[in-house]
């Protein structure tokens, strides 16, 4: 009996602990998250031809991005030539206009991060360089949708086929 005395003093005397220290915990932060606002300032401009030139702007970074999305890929090729919309994908980068090096060499040497995929549905070009490059950037966009091939050798294609069979 004795012990039961003793822990139920025990308990009497921890209670009012327990409670102060409920009493003491900090309120509850808000959980509402509140961004701030932020928008790109797209301008969207559609031309007759079917042509989309999307501009964003974000000058958080002096980076510039180009990113060409030609709405046919593998699907669109024609029977017996299986392929084609990869061949050109390749092929643009062997082009060469006027006083310009060769467009493959043109962006490695100013230092641009670029790529480009075929895929079923659509083909794209993206590139992501220095501001200061965007007037070039747009010049190599043009001259990919009106000369694609200038300057392409036989022997540059030759290559190109081989480098896709090898894909």
């Amino acid at each position: 009996m004795r012990l039961g005395r003793i822990c139920a003093l025990l308990a009497l005397l921890a209670a009012p602990a327990v409670a102060s220290a409920t009493d003491a915990r900090p309120a509850k932060p808000e959980m509402k998250f509140k961004p701030t606002p932020y928008g790109l300032g797209n301008q969207v401009f559609d031309f007759p031809t079917g042509l989309r030139i999307v501009m964003q702007s974000d000058r958080s970074h002096p980076v510039v991005t180009t990113w060409m999305i030609v709405n046919h890929g593998t699907k669109d090729d024609p029977e017996g030539k299986e392929e084609t919309a990869h061949f050109v994908e390749h092929t643009w980068f062997r082009s060469k206009h006027g006083t310009l090096p060769e467009i493959m060499n043109l962006i490695q040497d100013i230092g641009t991060r670029f790529n480009a995929t075929t895929r079923n549905d659509w083909t794209d070009f993206r590139t992501v360089a220095s501001s200061e490059y965007l007037p070039l950037l747009l010049r190599l966009e043009s001259l990919r949708l009106t000369e694609p091939y200038a300057g392409v050798t036989e022997e540059e294609i030759d290559v190109e086929r081989e480098v896709i069979r090898n894909e």
